[in-house]
């Protein structure tokens, strides 16, 4: 109780003569030191001062560390980049053309397309037929023998099986000499006779019976 009195006795003292606590002698000291360290980083060479202050004067004080730059890359020539350019192009595979179909001179036979044969030319007789069940019977139903769906103002011909189906043949006279295809058989149709289609029965009968040079490309 005495110490305590003693020393609040003594603080009201000092207040009332005007000296400053010892709390506020602190905070002006600290005060004092911040601004001297603030001063001393922004002047030049303030930093490496401070750290030499801060250590023994024994202790050497490192040098600053000389960083190192990689050198750049030198850049490349025009005759260089060039060459590199055009060895890469001679590596990549040059891509195959395919081949352009030659045209059919007029007065000449149709020249064949690749993978197919040449036209010839056979002596036939030739006759014709529709799809009623006079000219085909039990087997009208509409399909020829290759399942082929017969439509209206189809042109097709009837051959022997020695002809497969898919052979072009132009007949003159037929489908205005342009080439039709093989797509239908008949029982009478063997050798070198031949049936070309026609949508009515009339007109089939107003074809008849010809000898004629048909020319034939087997597929």
């Amino acid at each position: 109780m005495r110490s305590t009195f003693n020393r609040c006795g003594q603080a009201a003292q000092e207040q009332s003569a005007g000296v400053p606590s010892r709390a506020v002698k602190r905070v002006i000291v600290l005060g004092a030191l911040a601004g001297v360290f603030s001063a001393a980083l922004w002047l030049p060479g303030g930093r490496s001062e401070l750290v030499s202050l801060s250590r023994p004067a024994t202790e050497p004080v490192a040098p600053a560390e000389e960083t190192s730059l990689v050198p750049a890359a030198e850049p490349m020539h025009e005759s260089a980049v060039l060459h590199l350019l055009e060895a890469n192009l001679a590596a990549m595979p040059v891509p195959a053309t395919p081949p352009t179909p030659r045209e059919a001179s007029p007065g000449k036979d149709p020249a064949p397309a690749e993978g197919q044969g040449e036209w010839k030319t056979v002596r036939m007789r030739v006759t014709a037929y529709c799809a009623c069940p006079i000219c085909c019977g039990k087997n009208a139903d509409g399909y020829t023998a290759c399942m082929h769906r017969i439509r209206p103002g189809d042109t097709f011909v009837a051959a022997d099986k020695k002809y497969a189906f898919g052979t072009e043949m132009i007949v003159p006279g037929y489908n205005d000499g342009r080439p039709v295809f093989v797509k239908d058989r008949g029982r009478l149709i063997t050798g070198d006779r031949l049936d070309v289609f026609f949508d009515s029965h009339e007109t089939a009968r107003q074809w008849g019976v010809r000898h004629l040079d048909v020319r034939i490309r087997r597929p």
